[in-house]
């Protein structure tokens, strides 16, 4: 993110909030100087204050000034070019109509300001940074609104070149309010009170909207945010209670507290994990105990309280996008015991991290500003490590407050202050080290209350520094460090080891990777005696290693299996053309290659498999199917029956050309499928009749001559009785009849197999009938024909005639089984059973098979987990057969367990007294069942519905037992005092006594 600059006109204006945190600007503290090259001096007679040299103006009091017996003569003030920072009371005590600043200012703060009541004109340059930390900003602001300069600006939105002050005039009056382009910066409070504002749309310039800017704006219902916006300080929409949508643009990445609070957008989101743009802003309801939540990819920001006091979440994951955390945002979540922020992250907002419970953080290098009590009241926390890379300006108030920091801590070289209570409390520490660049300590860095230090901690620091003179002052134990070593310059071996962390390890040996890893191991800056020669030695060891690394070598598996289905080809069925195109791509193909030729590598494999992908098949061979069609054209189709010419014609007709090689079986299959047809072809068949019974003899010229003529004679039943015709089910009905062939005067057989039509018999169900072969053999008399039904005719195939019963039969089932599984088999809780795909079949008596359809399914419990049996009812007239398969019952994958249970009772009953118990569980919670008991029956007794009903004196508990469909159980109880009448007590007394019966006669008489 760019460093954060707002113009000198903010400066004049600018008054943000003690609770404000800016991550490109650390509080000074106060030392009381003008700087250490800032001189003053004043011109009596044009009345004015100069402040010239170099570098910072500090140290000037509320009230108090070197000047402050002039003040009176004091109308203007003027910063000399080379001053670069103006943080204290500059223009308090004085009477400065105008003020100008040089272009050289980088920092100013806003006590520069206080007590300015005569300010006409401000002169200013662009691109300095503002400390918006101040006390008393609401006093500023009144006094410049009362300064001439104030008074002077038409009514409107009143700009600081590229910063929005405020809204002067009468707010009310204001309903649409498009900000000015360039504009970089909405002032804190400046919409406050425009009651009437409906929308607002911003420039693209605009980066921050400082915290209660638009706060109680209750008609805003539209604004149009900044394509560049990145910071929305706290409360900053609070209470926008129409502000109903948020288009927030993507390159937020801040939110402050409560920003959206009040608006009707927060309220419509629904319970968890609130987001706007790629910013979690918080966690809305009540969360499941032991949370675990990870941010989704992108997200840059964790708002300001987005996790507070969520004190049962059990882990947080963060993508390597995430670059902020805001104020409060993991506080008080004490199940978080661990965390972790990823390379690149940048900005701790105030107690970001306080009060958890994790035990050990690591600061990656990338980390720019740390706010005030990071680590504030985390009573765990014990070790703190830091990227060798990682500087901060400021060990900032309250960072490790209450915290366990054992042992020794080793503040990063850089930082140049340690704040208020930054190590308060910190008991477990043993040692401090201070680098040279400290050059602030706050008196109370090391209090434990009541204006006492940690007297145990022992400070390690370098004579005549500001940590020496620390310790001297407050009392301190110290220990002064080797001042006279060399004073080692480490910019070498600190830019070789960041080209380490760049480099990409993913495209190296194993080998020359540990040769590099055997040089940065060397390295130990804290060594004893170090010297400038080893130093550099350890650099040029490092460089030697980073050019020694080997690249691995390019991944070949896709181009091999691409030339294995190359090599697997059978060059002889594709054309020269496709086969050349085939070839280019192959010779493409070079050994070797490294792996930042990866990309390469894989075109080669695209190459070759888009060549192999686009190979031509030759033609395939239609020689046998022109052979065939030859002989098809020769017939004499008069011959043959028109069914044989036909399926012969459809498989002629059937043949697809133009097919290539690779079908060349499909080719073939047509040859053969046109030759089975030819040799299939029939002679014209001869049908001959005897109406009177109903009986059809059909046959092909070869095997009946058209001469022949049919005989058929109705025998009687009763000549067959007595015969054994055991055929399999109970006999309906019976008819015989005696068929023979006449040829020439004489009973003939036909010569080969010719099929007979039988005509069933009025009110005969032809279904249940069969053909049998009556034979003069007394022991298998009956011989069943394989027959089938045509419309009204049974019919069969026969070579040989004699007598034939047509014999309708009552078969019955003599078993079932399963001939087809259903689909499904596997179900989750509470799931219909699905029969779809189901076939049973029943094994009947007369031998033939039967699938059933009309079936009766035993119920199954499918809340349950856990193997079922299925079992099928079919019924046969009276009689009932049944068969089972197994399926098996898992729980779904939203299946919500009853984890928590109340039983929903009165307290109370009177003797006899029911009433209805319910269970309230955890919601979601599904498929589960109750079962209830009293711990005392003869107080109360519960049923198995949950009816309970006083049947004594006394306290029982009762227990509700909610078992969960995978087995699980969880109990809850309930104490329910139960009470009786004196009268009630005693009738029960004589009931033990002499029994109910015995007691009740004795009351009738």
């Amino acid at each position: 993110m760019r460093k954060r600059i707002i113009s000198l006109a903010l400066a004049l204006i600018v008054l943000a909030s003690a609770a404000s945190f800016i991550p490109f600007k650390a509080k000074a503290e106060i030392n009381y100087s003008c700087g250490e090259n800032a001189v003053w001096s004043l011109d009596t007679e044009t009345k004015t204050l100069t402040i010239s040299g170099t570098g910072a103006v500090t140290g000037l009091q509320i009230r108090v000034a070197p000047w402050s017996d002039y003040s009176s003569y004091i109308h203007n003030v003027v910063v000399e070019e080379g001053i670069t920072s103006v943080k204290c009371y500059l223009l308090n005590c004085t009477a400065a109509r105008t003020v100008s600043f040089p272009s050289t200012l980088k920092e100013l703060s806003f006590t520069a300001f206080y007590g300015t009541y005569s300010l006409t004109d401000i002169n200013f340059p662009n691109g300095c940074s503002i400390e918006e930390y101040t006390n008393g900003g609401n006093a500023t602001t009144n006094n410049l609104q009362t300064c001439p300069w104030y008074t002077s600006q038409p009514d409107g939105p009143i700009y600081f070149q590229d910063v929005l002050y405020c809204i002067k005039g009468t707010k009310n009056s204001f309903t649409d309010i498009t900000v000015k382009d360039g504009t970089d910066y909405i002032f804190p409070y400046s919409f406050y009170g425009c009651n009437s504002l409906k929308s607002v749309t911003l420039p693209d310039s605009v980066t921050r909207i400082g915290y209660s800017a638009f706060r109680g704006c209750a008609a805003l219902g539209s604004v149009k945010f900044s394509s560049s916006l990145e910071w929305i300080d706290k409360e900053a929409f609070l209470n926008c209670s129409a502000l109903a949508e948020l288009d927030m643009p993507e390159s937020v990445y801040a939110i402050g507290v409560d920003a959206f609070t009040g608006t009707a957008w927060y309220d419509s989101q629904p319970d968890g994990l609130i987001y706007t743009g790629n910013v979690a802003y918080k966690y809305k309801g009540t969360m499941n105990p032991d949370e675990q939540i990870t941010l989704r990819d992108g997200t840059l920001g964790i708002a300001g309280n987005a996790f507070y006091n969520c004190n049962i979440m059990r882990k947080l994951t963060v993508p390597d996008s995430l670059i902020y955390i805001g104020t409060n945002a993991l506080n008080n979540t004490r199940l978080l015991t661990e965390f972790s922020v990823p390379d690149g992250f940048l900005y701790f907002d105030e107690q970001a991290l306080g009060n958890t419970y994790f035990t050990a953080f690591y600061f990656p290098a990338s980390v720019k500003a740390v706010g005030k009590g990071l680590f504030d009241y985390n009573s765990k926390i014990e070790t703190v490590t830091y990227d060798p890379g990682f500087k901060l300006d400021e060990i900032s108030d309250a960072m490790f407050k209450m915290s366990k920091l054992k042992g020794d801590f080793y503040i990063p070289d850089g930082v140049k202050s340690v704040g208020s209570e930054a190590f308060g409390w910190c008991s477990s520490l043993t040692n401090v080290y201070f680098p040279r660049s400290v050059e602030t300590i706050a008196s109370d860095a090391f209090t434990l209350g009541s204006g006492k230090n940690l007297s145990d901690i022992v400070i390690n620091c370098y004579k005549d520094s500001a940590a020496h003179t620390f310790a001297v002052d407050n009392g301190f134990k110290f220990v002064l460090l080797d001042d006279t070593a060399e004073d080692i310059d480490f910019a070498a071996i600190d830019a070789i080891i960041s080209k380490v962390n760049s480099i990409n390890r993913s495209l190296y040996t194993e080998d020359s990777l540990a040769r590099l890893d055997a040089a940065l191991s060397a390295v130990d800056t804290d060594a004893s005696g170090l010297t400038q020669s080893t130093v550099d030695g350890w650099a040029e060891d490092i460089n030697r290693a980073i050019e020694g690394l080997q690249m691995m070598p390019a991944d070949y598996y896709s181009v091999d299996e691409a030339l294995e289905k190359a090599k697997a080809l059978d060059r002889s069925l594709y054309t020269a053309e496709s086969l050349a195109r085939l070839d280019a791509a192959l010779s493409a193909v070079t050994a070797d290659a490294p792996i930042t030729e990866q990309a390469k590598v894989n075109s080669w494999a695209r190459g070759i498999n888009s060549a192999l992908k686009a190979l031509e098949y030759l033609p395939a061979d239609y020689s046998a199917v022109e052979a065939a069609v030859a002989e098809y054209n020769k017939l004499e189709r008069e011959y043959y029956s028109s069914v044989t010419l036909t399926i012969l014609d459809q498989r002629v007709a059937a043949v697809k050309y133009g097919l290539k090689i690779n079908e060349q079986s499909r080719v073939d299959s047509f040859a053969a499928s046109i030759n089975e047809a030819l040799a299939s072809l029939e002679a014209v068949s001869v049908t001959l009749r005897n109406e009177p019974h109903g009986v059809i003899v059909s046959a092909t010229t070869k095997e009946i001559k058209k001469a022949t003529q049919l005989s058929v004679e109705s025998r009687d039943p009763s000549d067959f009785e007595g015969s054994n015709f055991a055929v399999g089910g109970s006999i309906v009905s019976m008819n015989f009849y005696d068929i023979n062939l006449i040829y020439g005067g004489n009973v003939v057989q036909p010569d080969g197999t010719v099929s007979v039509k039988i005509r069933v018999p009025d009110g005969v169900n032809p279904k249940k009938c069969k053909v049998y072969h009556v034979s003069d053999d007394a022991v298998d008399p009956l011989v069943r024909f394989k027959n089938t039904i045509d419309g009204n005719y049974i019919a069969f195939e026969t070579d040989h005639f004699s007598q034939y019963a047509l014999i309708e039969v009552e078969p019955y089932a003599l078993s079932l089984s399963i001939t087809q599984m259903p689909y499904k088999t596997e179900y989750y809780t509470g799931e219909p059973l699905n029969m779809a795909g189901l076939e049973v079949t029943a094994r009947m008596s007369d031998g033939t098979d039967k699938l059933l359809q009309d079936y009766e399914i035993v119920m199954l419990d499918m809340n349950t987990v856990g193997k079922k049996t299925v079992k099928l009812y079919f019924t046969f007239g009276e009689a009932k057969k049944s068969v089972t398969f197994d399926i098996n019952v898992s729980l779904s994958p939203d299946f919500v367990r009853v984890t928590s249970a109340e039983i929903i009772a009165p307290t109370a009953l009177k003797y006899g007294e029911s009433s209805k118990l319910a269970v309230k569980v955890n919601d979601g919670a599904e498929r589960y069942s109750v079962v209830w008991s009293s711990s005392d029956e003869s107080i109360a007794t519960v049923d198995k519905d949950g009816n309970v009903t006083a049947t004594g004196r006394g306290t029982a508990t009762i227990t509700a037992e909610i078992i969960n469909a995978d087995g699980a159980t969880v109990t809850a109880t309930k104490e329910i005092s139960c009470t009786m009448t004196l009268w009630q007590r005693i009738v029960r007394w004589f009931k033990g006594l002499f029994g109910a019966a015995r007691l009740m006669k004795a009351i009738e008489h």
